[in-house]
């Protein structure tokens, strides 16, 4: 019986989730009621309220399982998150980001608030912070924002264009851009 619960658990959580992201297609956060999501998941607001205690925090939990599957994803790619920025750790990040384009696109919109980019740039600071000891500490902090700022800018205009380039050739660029600047002739 406990299987069979925590298979309805899950697929009710999915539902939510689904429904949430597509509203988020059209409405800002702010706009979508639990009403709203319910309708669209078909799903009880009784049921909802098991789970979440409103859209925000229904929001929340995806966005960070999304920065929990990141970091899965680079572990099971075995890339060592105590080195320096790469090419080889953008390109699983890129991979994650093109195979989850919906979700991400939407997490990254408008439409929802930017703790995304925030997590992202917690865990991108913590890998920055230890290659840049030659800066102090504000200055660090200015060299990371607009490192991921970029980054995101970047992977939100690739998303939307369908993900034409290949995640090799977007994890060259963003690294070349992050590593020598976007005016950097190697010559």
């Amino acid at each position: 019986m406990t299987k069979r619960n925590d298979r309805r658990v899950k697929i009710t959580k999915m539902l939510l989730q689904d429904a949430l992201v597509e509203l988020l297609q059209h409405k800002h956060i702010s706009k979508i009621s639990v009403t709203n999501l319910c309708d669209t998941a078909n799903v009880h607001r009784s049921t909802f309220y098991t789970h979440y205690a409103d859209q925000y925090d229904l929001l929340k939990q995806i966005q960070v399982d999304v920065v929990a599957n990141i970091r899965h994803y680079m572990e099971q790619q075995s890339i060592d998150t105590t080195s320096p920025v790469s090419k080889q750790m953008l390109i699983p990040i890129l991979e994650y980001g093109k195979k989850n384009a919906d979700l991400i696109s939407v997490l990254l919109s408008d439409h929802c608030d930017d703790t995304l980019e925030i997590e992202i740039m917690r865990f991108v600071n913590v890998i920055s912070l230890t290659h840049l000891n030659q800066y102090d500490d504000e200055m660090k902090a200015y060299i990371t924002l607009f490192g991921v700022s970029g980054s995101m800018a970047i992977l939100k205009e690739w998303l939307k264009n369908d993900t034409k380039q290949s995640t090799e050739a977007l994890a060259e660029l963003i690294f070349q851009l992050t590593e020598n600047g976007a005016y950097y002739r190697n010559h």
